[in-house]
């Protein structure tokens, strides 16, 4: 017997346990409201940030759906099960046998005993809990089916309209799954029920089942495969879009034995649920037994392998013509559902002899040329406009058309965002990061078919603050692609701004400040919201900082693609926003896709792999779909997000898409009628390059209108490789965005264009595709054309060079090589932009401009030379026109102004002239100005660099003809000659040396 101490005071002991006791269930409780104030902090500011938005009910509706689809999800299946246990528990026998078999038993139910209503309610809980979050899954699955708009198109087997395969028929398959797997779990916890408690018996004689036994578990067993044979007949409809063959949709021994044989199997499945209610009544399980057995026969025979012999002796030995009607619904949905049923196809008897004045006739869209590279030229960019460390622009510009004088001009365009990264770190403090360096500024523009005498690119929008051709717009860019992932902006009216503006050195301060006007972001002016939004960003100063005041607003989710989605959960986003300068703000276009798998007959396409370009191979962006496969795909939805405000707006851009129609019906009033959009919106929407994208992938096959010749599939095309990463590359060439004039059009229009060539190793051309991607400038109304897909189709028989080619072609040169790999030594690296195809001059023009940069320090790309090809014919020059009289036997038919910048013999006006480009004279005339370049703040280059850039270039040029007079005096053995033209060699090499040292030591 233990003594008590007597010391202790007498129940200290106790009143210890007592408060050891009382402790846990405080740390739990405690846990549980931290827990609850974490969700809530989640859940509340996303209903803000909605509220905020004005897309509150697309939140709410998605929420509730969600909700309620959880609450029947896990209602029905933990029903289900509990109903099944509650059964066999209820009804178990009141005396089970005693066999060694329930000895063993018996000890199980003993030590189960104490848990079994935790048991009986806790698995069909958790179970049900699993169940819910599957049901609630399928929330758009539900909308749609709820509110389906019909297609009014009827498929071309059953007859029935377009909606029931794209709309009813997944949500009925999903209803059907999720039946059958609540029947199989509570068969399976009626059954171990029903064991446990001896309803059911293995071995020992007698009946092996009680009667509620057999009574339960038959009735289960009828439903389970009753649900089967629902799921046989909602197979056949499932046949129209099962792709993997030699093409989607239906084949001949689909309709012919497979949509039979599930008809049969539907059958034989009722006839088996019959067998097993009929068992239900009587002892014997042999007829079941036999059903299933005939079930599991007819599957293997019926289902498997009689459609296998109907396709291997009668459908292949005659499969183009059995296969052909197939093959054309195949054609005719998918040419549909990608909206390419109306392409202009072309023959093109495409020359490959450059003839004098070929390009007369082409002289506007030769002069639209884009001679500037938006993947290449970021970094001229960053070094001429980025002004601060913190801003940047993104690797990847962006091509659009402004309207500069009263021409319209091709432009690569670029948004100067916040880059946080810029900071240094003793910068990077939290006042800073969140209240201070909240925003970019102002657009950058430059043109794309010309540049300035150095090859540095030709701005008309420049400098901060922003001054140039786009006049007066709001600059300030709080939303955008590289935004900080929050800032909290904001102040009381008549306080100091502390925010930064922009960096001015006549400012007192070096810099100018500013304060947040807008409504982008939900307020944070209380304690409560405060707290909330501390818990969401983990970010505890948020809570303590004096800049957090009562006019608060907090910006977040601030990319243009994820406001986008959030707003609109039910489309599929283009890989490319790009911003556009549009009623006096700047605005990121987005492009939105409705999509769907379950079109009939249409070919199943994977978005991501049919986007994925170089673009896309050398982004970290968001620049492709999400992995994701679809057979229908419309541009339905073009979205703006105001980079100033953040407000989201979405337009219907095909109003009468029935799944565009559907989600309005779900959210009524959250997308804007076409009419809504204005003029000067309408003239920067393009046509998307994702759609397009697919649009070419696809017709590689599906340019063969003809069933016959599709089978054969000896005219199928490929999409050419990036010529300039080397012959081994598999990442396809990215479509381009050209001002040109097709076959069949009355004036040159912005366009997208892309290649294709033959299949096999020869990479000769084979056809050129231009969708017309130029909306025009009427408000609310898409100009006529806009979309159209052109094809230019080559004659078989005609050999002209793909693009992989023409690059082999101007790589082997010896003149290109010898002078670029002059461009290439030292400290300096040549850069090979774009390589563009156009259809002028009655053959394929190619153009590709070459950029020289410094390999190490400073680098930035400047255009120095102009590589071009007709046929088989190479031009290679300082300028467009230089390089285009040389393959066009002296005069092309234009001529140049510039570097570039191309007309018809009449000269650019002095007040045209890009900001900074000066006359060709060389000077300005008498009584005009130096153009005034102080706004841009660009680098300090040295006007001696000009210079040596000239002498480099004339250097290049001699050792050229250097190299060609060795060359010749080789070949007719005139040594004198040839040692003649070494020393020319070796002095255009000293001096082409010396001048790319000036260069780089002024630079520096």
């Amino acid at each position: 017997m233990t003594q008590q101490n007597p010391s202790q005071p007498a129940g200290r002991g106790l009143k210890k346990n007592q408060r050891r006791g009382a402790l846990v269930p405080t740390l739990v409780v405690l846990a549980v409201i931290a827990v609850a104030i974490v969700i809530l902090a989640q859940f509340w500011t996303e209903w803000l940030w909605f509220d905020q938005i004005g897309f509150l009910q697309v939140l709410r509706t998605r929420w509730v759906v969600k909700a309620l689809l959880f609450v029947i999800g896990g209602a029905v299946m933990g029903a289900g099960v509990w109903a099944s246990i509650y059964i066999a528990w209820r009804h178990r026998p009141i005396y089970a046998p005693s066999t060694p078999q329930q000895v063993v038993l018996d000890r199980y139910r003993a030590s189960l005993e104490p848990l079994r209503k935790i048991i009986m309610i806790g698995a069909p809980i958790l179970i049900g809990l699993f169940a819910g979050a599957s049901l609630a899954s399928q929330w758009e699955t539900v909308l749609l089916w709820i509110n389906a708009e019909p297609f009014n198109q009827a498929d071309p087997q059953f007859g029935m309209d377009i909606s029931f395969f794209v709309f009813s028929l997944p949500w009925w398959k999903y209803v059907t799954g999720f039946l059958m797997a609540v029947v199989a779990i509570a068969a399976i916890a009626g059954a171990a029920t029903h064991y446990l408690y001896g309803g059911i018996r293995i071995g020992g004689g007698g009946e092996p089942l009680t009667r509620t036994a057999r009574l339960h578990l038959a009735i289960l067993a009828a439903a389970f495969t009753l649900l089967i044979g629902v799921n046989y007949w909602l197979d056949r409809y499932s046949l129209l879009s099962k792709g993997g063959g030699k093409f989607d949709g239906a084949t001949y021994s689909d309709i012919h034995a497979v949509l039979p044989a599930k008809g049969i199997l539907a059958g034989i499945s009722v006839f088996v649920a019959l067998l097993f209610i009929a068992a239900a009544f009587r002892s014997d399980w042999k007829l079941p037994a036999l059903g299933v057995g005939l079930m599991v026969l007819s599957g293997l025979v019926v289902g498997a392998a009689y459609p296998a012999l109907i396709q291997r002796f009668q459908v292949e030995p005659n499969a183009q013509q059995l296969e052909k009607p197939f093959i054309q619904r195949n054609i005719d949905a998918t040419l549909f559902a990608y909206g390419m049923e109306d392409v202009e196809v072309t023959r093109y008897e495409a020359k490959t002899d450059a003839e004098e004045g070929a390009l007369r006739k082409d002289a506007e869209a030769t002069a639209s040329i884009r001679l500037l590279d938006p993947t290449i030229v970021s970094p001229s960019f960053r070094q001429l406009q980025q002004n601060k460390q913190y801003y940047n622009f993104p690797d990847t510009l962006a091509v659009d058309r402004y309207t500069v004088g009263d021409e319209k001009r091709d432009t690569v365009i670029a948004v100067r965002e916040l880059d946080l990264n810029g900071l240094e770190a003793s910068e990077r403090t939290w006042v800073n990061e969140r209240t201070v360096y909240t925003h970019g500024y102002g657009v950058v523009a430059a043109f794309g078919n010309t540049t300035q005498g150095d090859g540095r690119p030709s701005f008309y929008q420049r400098g901060i603050p922003s001054t140039g051709e786009l006049g007066d717009y709001e600059p300030r860019i709080y939303f955008g692609q590289r935004s900080p992932d929050y800032s909290i902006v904001g102040a009381p009216e008549g306080s100091t701004p502390w925010e930064l503006d922009y960096p001015d050195d006549e400012a007192p301060t070096g810099q100018v400040n500013t304060t947040y006007t807008g409504d982008g972001g939900p307020s944070i002016g209380n304690i409560w919201n405060k707290l909330l939004f501390a818990i969401k960003f983990g970010d505890e100063k948020i809570l303590f900082s004096d800049r957090v005041n009562s006019e608060s607003q907090i910006l977040f989710d601030r990319d243009p693609s994820e406001r986008v989605e959030k707003v609109a959960p039910w489309l599929t986003l283009d890989g490319r926003v790009y911003p556009a300068v549009v009623d006096e703000r700047v605005v990121w276009i987005v492009d939105g896709y409705t999509t769907t798998d379950d079109y009939p007959y249409s070919k199943s396409t994977s978005l991501e792999s049919a986007t994925r370009d170089t673009l896309t191979e050398s982004t970290s962006t968001i620049q492709a779909l999400a992995p994701q496969k679809a057979n229908y795909v419309k541009n339905s939805i073009k979205a703006t997000v105001d980079a100033h405000s953040g407000e989201v707006t979405l337009y219907a851009w095909e109003p009468d898409d029935p799944i565009l129609k559907t989600w309005e019906s779900v959210y009524p009033g959250s997308v804007n009628p076409i009419d809504d959009i204005s003029s000067e919106l309408m003239s920067h929407i393009r046509y998307p390059e994702d759609l397009f994208k697919i649009q070419r992938q696809l017709l590689t096959q599906y340019h063969v209108s003809d069933a016959d010749a599709f089978y054969s599939g000896q005219d199928f095309w490929l999409q050419p490789t990036e010529p300039t990463q080397g012959e081994n590359t598999r990442v396809l060439q990215p479509p381009y965005y050209l001002t040109l004039q097709m076959p069949g059009q009355d004036d040159p229009e912005f366009s997208l264009t892309s290649s294709f060539i033959t299949g096999g190793e020869r990479n000769v051309l084979t056809g050129f595709l231009a969708a017309d991607a130029e909306a025009g400038n009427e408000a609310g109304k898409p100009r006529e054309g806009y979309g159209k897909l052109r094809l230019l189709e080559l004659p078989r028989d005609l050999t002209v060079p793909g693009p992989g080619q023409v690059q082999n072609n101007f790589d082997a040169n010896s003149r290109v090589s010898e002078t670029l790999n002059l461009l290439n030594r030292g400290n300096s690296s040549v850069l090979k932009g774009n390589l563009l195809t156009l259809p002028v001059g009655g053959g394929l023009l190619y153009v590709q401009p070459v950029y020289v940069q410094s390999s190490q320090g400073t680098k930035f790309p400047l255009l120095q030379k102009v590589l071009v090809a007709f046929g088989e014919n190479v031009g290679f020059a300082d300028t467009l026109d230089e390089a285009l009289d040389q393959i066009f036997g002296g005069d092309s038919g234009v001529e140049a102004d510039g570097n570039g910048e191309i007309s018809e013999g009449d000269e650019i006006p002095e007040e045209d002239l890009p900001e900074g480009e000066e006359p060709d004279e060389g000077e300005a005339p008498e009584g005009t100005e130096e153009p005034d370049d102080t706004d841009a703040e660009e680098p300090d280059i040295p006007e001696a660099v000009g210079d040596a850039h000239e002498r480099l270039a004339t250097a290049l040029d001699k050792a050229r003809d250097a190299m060609v007079e060795s060359d010749e005096a080789l070949k007719s053995g005139d040594f004198a000659a040839y040692g003649s033209a070494q020393d020319k060699l070796q002095q255009a090499l000293e001096e082409a040396f010396s001048a790319e040292a000036e260069i780089e030591g002024a630079t520096e």
